[in-house]
């Protein structure tokens, strides 16, 4: 089968036409099912909505962007419904945060524990930032964990950081 050559800067990253074919496929699927997902789910998203804004005020944003790593190692800010205080430190990943129960709204409790707080992501999907299946997107200053992911998952199989 005919290959490929996808990165100009090495040999290593070449795609059979049925492998790309395959990713454009999947690609465009992806980018289907996050615009499907983020209407059908519209009336979801409207009443997490209102809860963060009855707990937290009309004035507190109800969406958390963060910047990510995602496909090729670009950089794209990645929305989330927010589930922790404003005053809580913006690049941290949580585990490493000092008692990160602290920092936890009662809203963001419910949506953590129920994975709700992930749904804006469908909007990254439509985007084509994300899929909906890979590697969970590492965050920026997260180095050790980039180079893992870019290295073994993402560079060798072409794919986006994903959604689950």
């Amino acid at each position: 089968m005919k290959e490929k050559n996808m990165c100009e800067s090495s040999d290593y990253y070449k795609l059979t036409v049925k492998q790309e074919r395959y990713l454009k496929a999947k690609s465009t699927a992806d980018v289907v099912l996050g615009c499907i997902g983020s209407v059908v789910l519209s009336p979801v998203f409207l009443v997490i909505a209102c809860a963060i804004k009855i707990e937290d005020g009309i004035t507190a944003p109800v969406i958390f962007k963060q910047k990510r790593v995602g496909h090729k190692d670009e950089y794209f800010q990645m929305y989330k419904f927010r589930s922790m205080k404003l005053d809580t430190p913006h690049d941290c990943p949580t585990h490493l945060l000092e008692n990160p129960e602290q920092y936890i709204t009662k809203v963001g409790k419910f949506l953590r524990k129920t994975s709700l707080d992930e749904l804006p992501q469908l909007w990254n999907i439509a985007a084509g930032k994300l899929a909906v299946v890979g590697p969970r997107p590492a965050l920026w200053n997260q180095d050790d964990l980039i180079s893992r992911v870019s290295s073994k998952v993402q560079k060798n199989f072409f794919i986006a950081s994903a959604l689950v």
